[in-house]
């Protein structure tokens, strides 16, 4: 309890800190959900394309279970007339495998962004405070020892903040594939549990 208490003041204190990037910050997160929920799609894709090529080979297959939601895609996907099904099928997963790719890469690239105007932001506010210090304190500090500080500081405060996205990503992507293995089979979700 104590560990969590003081993590979630460290994540206060940090949010604090972004000030106009608040709004960065959530749509950050809006697109670690985003991508989170694509991999549904590319799983799904994947397995609807893995399936429909068992069927054409020919050999008896079990398929989905028969109320669950694979069931439901599968079942639309095979209204798709059955000589183009498995050129489809394989264009849906790999579309959707690139689709997937160029978000982690666009999200990639916008916590970049999002990350250094953050340490700028943290490391003039920092700064800032320094300038309104007392010349006593400065004097009986190092340079070198004021600057360390500055960039340290600022470097701490962006690993909390990191820490907490992946934290959220991690989440997200438990939660997705748990309701995945849940939809293909509720008593395997509870075998894999316990």
């Amino acid at each position: 309890p104590d560990v969590f208490r003081n993590n979630l003041i460290r994540l206060r204190f940090v949010y604090r800190f972004l000030d106009s990037l608040k709004g960065m910050f959530w749509l950050s997160v809006l697109l670690v959900v985003v991508a989170a929920a694509w991999e549904l799609i590319v799983l799904t894709a994947v397995a609807v394309f893995s399936q429909s090529l068992v069927d054409v080979t020919q050999f008896d297959s079990s398929t989905f279970a028969p109320d669950s939601a694979l069931m439901t895609v599968y079942n639309q996907f095979k209204t798709i007339p059955e000589e183009y099904r498995l050129i489809t099928g394989f264009s849906l997963a790999a579309i959707s495998v690139l689709i997937g790719s160029i978000v982690d890469t666009g999200i990639t690239t916008f916590q970049t962004i999002f990350s250094t105007r953050f340490l700028i932001q943290v490391r003039c506010k920092i700064f800032s405070m320094l300038c309104n210090s007392s010349l006593s304190y400065i004097d009986q500090e190092k340079t070198g020892s004021l600057i360390t500080m500055v960039i340290n500081e600022s470097r701490c405060c962006y690993n909390v903040l990191k820490n907490g996205l992946q934290l959220t990503v991690g989440f997200f992507k438990v939660a997705i594939f748990a309701g995945v293995l849940w939809f293909i089979s509720p008593l395997l979700t509870l075998a894999v549990v316990a």
